[in-house]
């Protein structure tokens, strides 16, 4: 039976620069650093070094340093901010001591987006990998919801986006059509 996730594998182009962003800034713990080495792609041998991160949760992001000072290309066909991971704050406190935090240590942080269900910030690591930290709506942090909108708008600090009106299949399928038809005509 499948339970979860054990972890999220990425590639680094550095180990040292890769431990000091996620544990000295971040502050997850480097549960295990594994030095190994394997048959290369057309032949040779490659050396690496995998990077165990520990979340709270008992799951791990772990990093592979192949050793030759390159991180993993961006997909060409999928913009850069698709692809991307998410780590959960235990509350709104926390994910503005967070922001606060990163942009204190250097790192270019978006405004947080509201998402209805959560609120998130936007980041990337020295390897070039999107990262976002979101917080999940508590009752006692919001009492209302907030107004919708037709188009994303800023309000009250936040950029709000329109939730489609979509509660069964086919009409997620029409939404995506129309989407796809409107982006195709630009």
């Amino acid at each position: 039976m499948l339970i979860g996730f054990h972890h999220h594998a990425f590639r680094c182009r550095d180990a040292e620069e890769t431990r000091r962003f996620y544990e000295d800034l971040l502050g997850l713990r480097l549960a295990h650093v594994e030095r190994g080495s394997g048959p290369r792609e057309g032949g040779g041998v490659l050396h690496y070094v995998h990077l165990f991160f520990e979340m709270p949760d008992g799951n791990y992001l772990v990093f592979i340093d192949l050793g030759d000072g390159e991180g993993a290309a961006p997909s060409p066909n999928t913009p850069g901010w698709v692809n991307h991971r998410a780590i959960e704050a235990s509350s709104m406190a926390a994910l503005a001591a967070a922001k606060k935090h990163l942009e204190a240590a250097g790192v270019e942080v978006t405004e947080p987006i509201d998402y209805h269900v959560c609120r998130s910030i936007y980041f990337t690591d020295p390897n070039g990998l999107r990262l976002e930290i979101a917080a999940r709506w508590r009752t006692s942090e919001r009492c209302t919801p907030p107004p919708t909108c037709r188009a994303g708008v800023w309000r009250n600090g936040l950029l709000t986006r329109p939730v489609p009106p979509t509660t069964r299949r086919h009409e997620l399928v029409e939404f995506s059509r129309r989407e796809k038809t409107h982006l195709l005509k630009k």
